[in-house]
């Protein structure tokens, strides 16, 4: 995703970093609230965690905008970081 987003649309190294990593949430978040659930409830089974997952897909993007933000922010300051460091090394 940055290399895409640095190359093809010449973004700076901040929103290039910062839409990578979001991308990067929006894929593990899913498996990430499947693999918490099924550590906390100790009779639940793999399949029965993908099912409530499955079941209450809102409960999975509940804290998303908080992750998206954070995640973007971290990201991109980030890459502006190694970006630097590239011109010194």
């Amino acid at each position: 995703m940055y290399h895409i987003t640095s190359t093809q649309y010449e973004l700076a190294p901040f929103w290039c970093g910062g839409f990578s990593g979001l991308a990067c949430w929006l894929t593990i978040l899913p498996v990430d609230y499947v693999k918490t659930n099924y550590q906390i409830d100790t009779k639940a089974t793999l399949q029965g965690s993908l099912r409530t997952a499955i079941g209450n897909i809102r409960g999975v993007w509940t804290g998303m905008s908080v992750i998206a933000v954070q995640q973007f922010v971290r990201t991109g300051c980030s890459m502006i970081v190694v970006e630097k460091a590239r011109e010194y090394f």
